[in-house]
């Protein structure tokens, strides 16, 4: 929690100072001071950033969990280029999950799995690159994997199927990942248009338990282990609502919880 916030002001207050610094020695100290918030200084529009992309949809897509939203669509300049790892072929658990997103969101139950393919088939690929930070509008998410490193912890809105009101979830990033996908040409609305290059996190999501006794404060409270795997376990990047600190709580009957604490989202556009 500490962390989190010392790093949110330091790059609050780097970019709102840099742009009045002109000597290059002062540069290369707030460099030095804020290795931690490395990629939130913002140097300005890779010259591969899409010309198309629209400021208000990619902010729509976090806040409203109506909109559609498949994970090709324009990423903000900051997020460009992206650093690629090799190649790598996704787990089975987490290759199902991804296989029914797109099954879901592109609504083609024919859609075939690398695993077993069949001839003439359109299938989703297994094989995905991995990243190893993203930068959304300043704002740094990092993956995980590993007991060296956490992934961020972020939240996100859905709607719910009870009652269809929007909900938000909390979970942890797993891993950032790209993945190309080709739309079957018989979607000809789609097609013409279509970006094969889609832009994910897997998340491990925590279930919310129905008792909220500190709600009233503004904190959440969840178990702490994570959800069963399922197709929402793939995110589109363009859907992280903000990330979040966490932090642990016992109640008076011993249940360990994770306390999770909603913070604004940062917007450096």
């Amino acid at each position: 929690m500490k962390k989190f916030i010392e790093n949110s002001s330091k790059g609050d207050f780097y970019h709102t100072h840099l742009s009045t610094i002109t000597n290059p020695s002062y540069i290369s100290l707030f460099s030095k001071l804020t290795n931690s918030i490395t990629g939130t200084i913002p140097f300005g529009n890779h010259q591969n950033s899409p010309s198309f992309f629209h400021l208000p949809s990619f902010l729509e897509s976090a806040t409203n969990p109506e909109q559609q939203t498949f994970g090709n669509e324009p990423l903000p300049p900051s997020a460009l280029p992206l650093a690629l790892k090799e190649a790598t072929t996704m787990r089975k658990a987490e290759y199902d999950c991804l296989l029914k997103f797109y099954k879901i969101e592109y609504d083609d139950e024919t859609l075939c799995s690398a695993k077993t393919m069949l001839r003439h088939r359109i299938f989703a690929n297994d094989r995905i690159q991995k990243i190893a930070s993203i930068n959304l509008l300043r704002q740094v998410y990092k993956g995980g994997e590993g007991l060296i490193m956490r992934g961020s912890y972020i939240q996100a809105k859905y709607i719910e199927t009870n009652n269809n009101s929007k909900g938000i979830y909390a979970g942890c990033i797993k891993y950032l990942f790209t993945h190309n996908f080709t739309l079957n040409p018989i979607y000809t609305d789609l097609h013409a248009c279509h970006n094969p290059k889609h832009v994910f996190a897997f998340i491990e999501w925590y279930q919310i338990p129905c008792h909220q006794p500190k709600i009233n404060q503004g904190i959440k409270l969840y178990d702490a282990a994570f959800l069963k795997y399922d197709y929402d376990n793939i995110l589109p990047v363009h859907r992280i609502l903000s990330p979040i600190p966490i932090g642990s709580h016992v109640s008076g009957s011993g249940t360990a919880n994770v306390i999770v604490i909603p913070l604004p989202r940062k917007l450096y556009a």
